[in-house]
C-alpha cells in the first residue's frame, strides 16, 4: 500500500487532520492485509483495482453487514475488537473508494467542491456513522460558515448532490427539503448500507428519484438524462434514453420504442410518449440485467454513454450551413467558413495559448495570466474579439473594477486547472456572487458563457464556449430538451452540453468527413445554425389533431386587472417560475398558437335564462390574439392582443385555471371555439339539455341537494370494453356529464381526465379476489407505527380500508356542501407546504383544541424562551443561545425545530397538521410572524397566526393528498412532489365573495369506488354488516340514512349520499359461483355485449372482414356453448395489419376457446374452421394394435410458405371456401405447431 502518498492525497483535498489520515489509511491497509481472508485472488490493493474497481472486495464488506444484522461475525475478519462494526463497515466501504480514487491518478478539480466534501464527510457523515445514527441531515449555510465561503450555496448543493460524493461517503441522497439551492437548503442523507438491491444501486449512484410510485422509480442523470426502473415487472426492466453509442451497450436491448410509440404512463418527462416540460418525445430503451453485476456494467455504459441525437435534426442543420457556405468541403479547406468565423476564432486561441507559454509559472505579486486573458476576452489586447456581447463585456468590466484581482485570479486559476469541467464549475462559484449586483435580471447567461469561453481558449478541445441561446436551440433540436434552466451554469448542464458537441464532433469527423481541429469548429457549427429553431417538421401535428391550440388564460395580474397592461405590453406572464403546472403550460405555447383573455365569474344569478334560483358560472371573454414568441423562463408569453369593442358572456362550460387549454376533442369545447373566433351565438339550450346541468338547474332545491346514489355492475364476456365503459361512467358520476367523442382522440381524453380524477382522489380503484376480505375493504387491524404514541408492549390499531378511505373523502365534501360553505379554490402553486404536529395524540388533544379555536399553531420545544429579537433568525445564533441557557440540554430540536417554525415556514405557506403518521386532521395557511406567549409558561409557547382551511371531523387518509408517510419530527417542509396538489386544491376553500342571508346548501362533489372482478370474492366476508348501507335510501344524507358501529374502531360509520358503486363481472369466468343475492338486490345490472360494429375502422386498416368474422365465432360459441361465454370486439380493436390479425387470433382466442371447450379441438375447429385449426391421424405405433387417433394443430400463417393463407381461412371461417378433410392433411405440421 502507497501509505504516505495516499495521506498526502487526502490532505490535499482538504483532510485537515491527521487523525482522520491516519484513520483512513490504517482501515485500507487492514484491508489489504487481509485479501486472501476475503477471498480475493490479488496480492495487493492496486491488483485488485485494476481487476475490477475493487467491486469484489465493497460487495464483501456490505456482506459483512447484512452477516452481522443476522446475528453473524464475518467482521471479525477485519474488526476482531469491534461491537458496532456496521457502520464502521460502512466507512470503511467509503475510504476504500477514496483509495481507488488516489490509485487511478484522480487530479484535484474544483478547489472548493473537494474541501466541502471532505468537510461533510469528516463533520457530518462520520461522526453520525459513529453515534449509530441511520440518517445525518447537512445544512448549507452551516457548511458555508465553516468553510469560510462567500454565499457558496451552488457550490455546495451540487457537491454534495453529486455522485461524487455519495460514492465518496457511501450514502443515499435520501431528501432535499427547502428550496432547490439557498443557504436555508437542507440534504439529507440515509446512512444505511445499500444491500445489492435495484433501489439500492440506483439511489446510491443517482441520489433522490423524480419519480417514486409503486410502478416506477426514476432518477435524473448530472447531464439532464433520465433513466427509470419498472417495479412491477418480474424480472429486472430498466428504461434508458437511446444513445448514440447503443451498438457498444454492454447488455442486449430488450425493446426499442420509437418517438411515435406509446409508452408505460408513469415514466418521467424526457422518456415519456408526450413529453412535456419542454422536452421533445425520443427514443428510449428497455435493457433487462440479468443480476447485480450486469445492472452495475448496465449503469456504468450509460453514465459515460453520449445523447441521442435526432440525425434528421442534424441532417437540417448540416444542410443550413452548407448553404451559407456552398462548395465546403473541410474545416481546414473551407474559405467561406474561415473567413467568416474560423480564422477569428483560430487567432485567438494562438494568442490564448501564447499568452499561458509567456506568464505561465512567473513569480508575479498580481496574477497577470489571468488579467491578460480577461483583457483578450472583452477586445482589449489589441486583438479582435467578438466572443462576448457588450452587455456582457460591461458585466466583466464592472467586476474587474470593483473587486481588483479578484476576477483576474479566479481567471488564472482556471487557465491552471487541471480539469476542464472543473475549473469552470471553480471559477463560476468565484464569481456568481459578484455578478449579481451588476445584472439587471439574474445573470445567468453570463455565468455560462465568461467561464466556458475563456477555458475554451486555453483548451480548445477540452472546453466548448457557450453562448446560451444557440447552445440551448442546438441541445432542443438534437436532443429533445433544452440544454439550461433558471440557473447558474450547473456541473449537470455542463456535463451535458459537452457530451453532445463531442458526439457531434465525431459525427462531423467520421461520417461527415469534415475533419474537425477542435471544439471550435463544433462552435462554429452551432453559432451559425442554431440562432433560433429550426420549424417543426411538416408532418408534426399537435394534441389536438392538427388543430391550432386555443389557451384561456387569466386577466388578473396578481390581485390587480392586468388587462390594460397585458394589451398594452403586448405580453402575458405568471407572476413566478415555480416550475408549477402552468409554468410548463408556458413552455408548451408556440407561436401561433390562439390564446384568449378571459375574466372567471363564479356564482352568477343574473343568467339570461331559468336556473330555478341556483347561482351558475359565467366567462367574461375580454381579448383574443396569437402568441408571437415567448421568454425561455417558463413565465412569459409574447402576444398580438385584439381587444374586444364589447366583453362577450358565456355561460355554463367554464374553467377557473389560470390556463386552460381548450380541449378540442370535446363538443362543449368546439361551441366555445366558435362563440369566441367566429361569432357564433352560444347554443345556451344544448347545455342545459346536459346531465349535469339538467340535474342542477331543473331540479327542486331539495331534489338538487338530496344525491341519488348509484350502484351499478357491469357485466359480460372477456373483450367487450368493460374497462373503458366503467370509465365513462365513472367521468360521468363525477362531473355529470362525459362529452368525449368515439375516436381514438375522444378516448385518451377521457381516460387522462379518468386518471385527473383518479388524481384527485374522487375516484378509487380496487379488485376484488379470493382472499380479499373485510380486513382490507372496511378496516382492519395492524400494529402501531406511530412512535409518539407508543407505550410498552405491543399495540395493534384500526386501519382503514379502501371503502372507509374514499367514505370519509366523500362525506367530508358532503357535509361541506350541505353547511354552505364555498368559495374560490386557493392558490398552490407558489407556496411552500410543512408538516406540524400539535401535541401528541390523545395526550395533548388540549394543545391542538386551543389552537383550532384561536387559529394559531403552536410549538412545543424551545422552553419559555422569547425568540422574536431580530438576533435569532438564524439557526446558529438559537443554538448558541439556547447552549449558553441550558448547557445540559443538548437535543438538537430546540434549536433546529425553533428556527424551522420562526424562520423557514413563511406567511402564506400551508401547514397539514398530521393524526399518528398516516392521516391528517387539520389544514392551515400562514398569516402571521413569529409570536412568543409568556401566559403559556413554555408549554407551546411559540405561535403562529393561522387560517384555518380545512378541519375535519373524522381524520382523513394522509394518501389522499401526500405520498408517503409522515415521519415523527415535528415540524419540517414537505417537499413539492410529494403533495397531490389537485386532491389538496379540491379539500380546500379561502373567502369567496359574500351572498346576503345565510349559507345554502350546495350540491357537493361525487366519488365513485371502482370494484373489478366483484363476484371473485367472497361478498359476504368482504361487506359484512356494510351491505345494509349500501341501499341508496340508507345512504347519509338520504331520508332513512342508517349507521352501524365498526368492530375494530368503534366508531359511527354510514356511506354517504355522493359515493357511487360500480363493479365489474366477466361472465366467462366459470370458476365463480353466482353472485350473492344480497349484492344483486342492491345493484343495478348493465349489460356490456360484444358489438361487431365497433370492427368497422379495424376492418378497413386490415382489409379482413372482422365485423363479420366476430358475428360468425360468437353465433357458434352461443350455439356451442351459451350467451356469456362469446369474444368482445375489443380483442380486434387495435389491429392494424394482418399479422395483428393473426397475433390475436393464435395468442388470446384460440387459447381462450381452449379454456371454454376443455382442451376439445374439435369443437374449437368447429367455432374457427379448419383454416386455423388443422387435423392429422396419428397411426398406430408398429406392433401395436390399435385404431388410428386423431391429432389437431394451429396453423402457421408466418412460414414461408403457408398451406392456406390468413384470407382463404376466414373464408373458411365463414363458409365460403371448401373445407379441408383430414386425408389432406397428411403432411403433420412442424412440433413448434403441434398445440395438441
Amino acid at each position: 500500500m502507497q501509505e504516505a502518498e495516499f495521506k498526502a492525497w487526502l490532505a490535499e483535498r482538504g483532510a485537515n487532520t491527521e487523525n482522520g489520515r491516519n484513520t483512513r489509511a490504517h482501515a485500507v491497509r487492514t484491508i489489504e492485509n487481509n485479501l486472501a481472508a476475503l477471498d480475493s485472488p490479488h496480492s495487493d490493493l492496486a491488483e485488485a483495482w485494476q481487476a475490477d474497481k475493487f467491486l469484489h472486495l465493497r460487495q464483501r464488506l456490505k456482506a459483512m453487514q447484512a452477516d452481522f444484522r443476522e446475528g453473524g461475525s464475518d467482521f471479525k475478519t477485519l474488526m476482531p475488537q469491534s461491537e458496532r462494526p456496521l457502520n464502521r463497515l460502512a466507512s470503511w466501504r467509503s475510504w476504500l473508494g477514496q483509495y481507488g480514487q488516489f490509485l487511478e491518478g484522480a487530479v484535484l478539480g474544483d478547489r472548493y467542491a473537494d474541501a466541502i466534501r471532505l468537510h461533510v464527510l469528516e463533520n457530518y457523515i462520520e461522526p453520525a456513522r459513529e453515534r449509530e445514527e441511520d440518517s445525518v441531515e447537512v445544512l448549507v449555510r452551516d457548511v458555508n460558515a465553516a468553510l469560510g465561503l462567500k454565499e457558496a450555496w451552488p457550490n455546495i448543493c451540487q457537491a454534495l448532490a453529486g455522485r461524487k460524493f455519495r460514492e465518496m461517503a457511501d450514502v443515499r441522497l435520501a431528501e432535499r427539503v427547502g428550496a432547490n439551492i439557498s443557504p436555508a437548503t437542507v440534504l439529507r442523507f440515509d446512512l444505511a448500507a445499500n444491500d445489492g438491491d435495484i433501489e439500492g444501486e440506483l439511489r446510491q449512484r443517482y441520489g433522490v428519484p423524480i419519480v417514486d410510485t409503486a410502478k416506477m422509480l426514476a432518477f435524473g442523470l448530472p447531464d439532464g438524462r433520465q433513466l427509470a426502473w419498472e417495479r412491477t415487472v418480474s424480472v429486472a426492466q430498466i428504461w434508458i434514453e437511446d444513445s448514440v453509442d447503443r451498438e457498444s451497450c454492454p447488455l442486449p436491448i430488450h425493446r426499442t420504442y420509437l418517438p411515435t410509440q406509446a409508452r408505460h404512463s408513469n415514466l418521467p418527462p424526457r422518456l415519456k410518449h408526450r413529453a412535456a416540460n419542454g422536452h421533445r418525445p425520443r427514443p428510449v430503451l428497455i435493457v433487462r440485467p440479468a443480476d447485480a453485476v450486469q445492472l452495475v456494467e448496465l449503469l456504468d455504459w450509460y453514465d459515460d454513454a453520449g445523447p441521442y441525437v435526432d440525425r434528421d435534426w442534424l441532417d437540417r442543420l448540416r444542410s443550413e450551413f452548407l448553404e451559407r457556405h456552398p462548395g465546403f468541403v473541410s474545416f481546414e479547406d473551407g474559405a467561406s467558413y474561415a473567413s467568416n468565423e474560423g480564422s477569428k476564432r483560430r487567432n485567438l486561441v494562438e494568442h490564448a495559448q501564447a499568452l499561458v507559454g509567456q506568464l505561465t509559472g512567473e513569480a508575479k505579486d498580481e496574477p497577470s495570466l489571468g488579467s491578460s486573458l480577461l483583457d483578450l476576452l472583452v477586445g482589449k489586447a489589441g486583438v479582435p474579439c467578438e466572443l462576448l456581447d457588450w452587455r456582457v463585456i460591461n458585466i466583466v468590466q464592472a467586476l474587474r473594477t470593483d473587486n481588483p484581482g479578484v476576477v483576474e485570479q479566479a481567471a488564472e486559476d482556471l487557465a491552471q486547472a487541471g480539469d476542464d469541467v472543473a475549473g469552470v464549475m471553480a471559477f463560476v462559484g468565484a464569481t456568481w456572487p459578484l455578478m449579481l449586483p451588476h445584472a439587471q435580471a439574474n445573470p445567468y447567461a453570463e455565468s455560462r458563457t465568461i467561464s466556458t469561453m475563456l477555458r475554451a481558449l486555453i483548451a480548445p478541445d477540452g472546453m466548448f464556449g457557450i453562448r446560451s441561446t444557440p447552445t440551448d436551440n442546438a441541445c432542443w433540436m438534437l436532443t429533445g430538451s433544452p440544454a439550461f434552466g433558471p440557473n447558474p451554469l450547473s456541473e449537470g448542464e455542463l456535463a451535458g452540453v459537452m457530451r453532445l458537441v463531442r458526439t457531434m464532433k465525431r459525427i462531423m469527423r467520421d461520417e461527415w468527413q469534415w475533419a474537425p481541429r477542435d471544439l471550435w469548429d463544433a462552435q462554429g457549427f452551432v453559432w451559425e445554425t442554431c440562432q433560433k429553431r429550426l420549424p417543426e417538421p411538416e408532418a408534426a401535428v399537435s394534441e389536438n389533431n392538427g388543430e391550432t391550440p386555443i389557451w384561456l388564460v387569466t386577466s388578473r395580474d396578481g390581485d390587480a386587472d392586468g388587462f390594460a397592461s397585458f394589451v398594452e405590453r403586448a405580453t402575458w406572464h405568471l407572476l413566478y417560475d415555480s416550475d408549477s403546472k402552468y409554468n410548463h403550460m408556458v413552455r408548451e405555447m408556440q407561436a401561433g398558437d390562439r390564446i384568449v383573455l378571459r375574466d372567471y365569474l363564479p356564482n352568477q344569478r343574473n343568467a339570461p335564462f331559468e336556473t330555478n334560483g341556483k347561482p351558475v358560472s359565467a366567462m367574461r371573454i375580454r381579448a383574443t390574439g396569437i402568441v408571437t414568441g415567448k421568454g425561455e423562463d417558463g413565465r412569459q408569453v409574447r402576444v398580438d392582443w385584439t381587444p374586444l369593442p364589447e366583453p362577450l358572456l358565456w355561460w355554463l362550460y367554464t374553467n377557473n385555471d389560470t390556463i386552460w387549454r381548450l380541449p378540442l376533442d370535446r363538443d362543449a369545447a368546439r361551441k366555445l371555439a366558435a362563440f369566441i373566433f367566429e361569432g357564433e351565438a352560444q347554443d345556451i339550450a344544448w347545455f342545459l339539455n346536459l346531465p349535469f346541468w339538467r340535474d342542477r338547474l331543473n331540479a327542486s332545491q331539495d331534489d338538487n341537494i338530496m344525491l341519488n346514489p348509484t350502484n351499478l355492475i357491469l357485466f359480460g364476456p372477456p373483450g367487450t370494453g368493460k374497462t373503458y365503459s366503467t370509465a365513462r361512467e365513472a367521468v360521468r358520476l363525477c362531473d355529470g356529464l362525459a362529452d368525449f367523442a368515439e375516436t381514438g382522440e375522444g378516448r385518451a381524453s377521457l381516460m387522462a381526465r379518468y386518471r385527473q380524477l383518479e388524481a384527485e382522489k374522487r375516484i378509487a380503484f380496487v379488485t376484488f379476489h379470493q382472499a380479499y376480505d373485510y380486513e382490507n375493504f372496511v378496516e382492519g387491524l395492524r400494529p402501531d407505527e406511530d412512535a409518539e404514541e407508543q407505550g410498552a408492549g405491543f399495540r395493534l390499531k384500526p386501519y382503514l380500508g379502501i371503502l372507509r378511505e374514499i367514505c370519509a373523502l366523500a362525506e367530508h365534501a358532503r357535509k361541506k356542501a350541505e353547511t354552505g360553505e364555498s368559495g374560490r379554490s386557493i392558490d398552490l402553486s407558489t407556496c411552500q407546504f410543512w408538516k406540524m404536529g400539535l401535541g401528541a395524540i390523545r395526550q395533548e388533544e388540549e394543545v391542538y383544541e386551543a389552537a383550532l379555536k384561536d387559529n394559531y399553531i403552536a410549538l412545543g420545544w424551545g422552553r419559555a424562551e422569547d425568540w422574536s429579537d431580530d438576533r435569532f433568525s438564524t439557526v446558529e445564533a438559537i443554538k448558541s443561545h439556547w447552549l449558553a441557557l441550558y448547557p445540559e440540554s443538548q437535543e438538537p430540536s430546540n434549536w433546529t425545530q425553533t428556527h424551522r417554525f420562526r424562520n423557514d415556514i413563511a406567511i402564506g405557506d400551508i401547514v397539514i397538521i398530521p393524526y399518528g403518521n398516516s392521516a391528517f386532521r387539520a389544514v392551515g395557511q400562514i398569516v402571521g410572524d413569529y409570536e412568543f406567549i409568556a401566559e403559556a409558561e413554555g408549554y407551546f409557547a411559540h405561535r403562529r397566526k393561522v387560517k384555518w382551511l380545512l378541519t375535519t371531523d373524522e381524520p382523513l387518509p394522509l394518501d389522499a393528498i401526500i405520498d408517503g408517510n409522515f415521519t415523527m419530527r415535528t415540524v419540517y417542509e414537505i417537499p413539492r412532489k410529494r403533495i397531490n396538489i389537485p386532491a389538496l386544491s379540491r379539500l380546500l376553500t379561502t373567502d369567496g365573495e359574500l351572498n346576503d342571508g345565510p349559507a345554502k346548501p350546495t350540491k357537493p362533489d361525487e366519488f365513485v369506488l371502482v370494484i373489478d372482478e366483484i363476484n371473485r370474492a367472497n361478498i359476504s366476508k368482504v361487506f359484512g354488516e356494510l351491505i345494509t348501507l349500501l341501499e341508496p335510501d340508507k345512504r347519509l344524507g338520504m331520508e332513512n340514512a342508517l349507521t352501524v358501529r365498526l368492530p375494530y374502531s368503534k366508531v359511527e360509520f354510514g356511506v354517504p349520499a355522493n359515493l357511487h358503486v360500480i363493479g365489474t363481472m366477466n361472465t366467462a369466468d366459470r370458476s365463480i359461483a353466482l353472485l350473492d343475492t344480497a349484492l344483486r338486490r342492491r345493484f343495478k345490472f348493465r349489460e356490456i355485449a360484444p358489438d361487431p360494429q365497433q370492427l368497422k375502422n379495424a376492418a378497413a386498416a386490415t382489409n379482413m372482414p372482422l365485423v363479420e368474422i366476430l358475428r360468425t365465432i360468437n353465433d357458434r360459441i352461443e350455439y356451442l356453448v351459451d350467451r356469456e361465454h362469446r369474444i368482445g370486439h375489443a380483442f380486434f380493436m387495435g389491429c392494424k395489419t394482418s399479422d395483428d390479425v393473426v397475433d390475436v387470433m393464435r395468442d388470446k382466442i384460440i387459447p381462450l376457446l381452449q379454456e371454454y371447450f376443455f382442451e376439445d379441438w374439435s369443437r374449437v375447429r368447429t367455432v374457427l374452421g379448419d383454416g386455423f385449426i388443422g387435423q392429422g391421424v396419428i397411426k398406430a405405433p408398429p406392433g401395436m394394435e390399435g385404431i388410428d387417433r386423431e391429432r389437431w394443430f394451429v396453423r402457421d400463417f408466418y412460414s414461408a410458405e403457408p398451406k392456406i393463407s390468413l384470407s382463404d381461412a376466414f373464408a373458411r371461417l365463414l363458409g365460403k371456401a371448401a373445407i379441408l378433410s383430414a386425408v389432406n392433411e397428411d403432411d403433420a405440421p412442424d412440433a413448434e405447431n403441434d398445440v395438441a
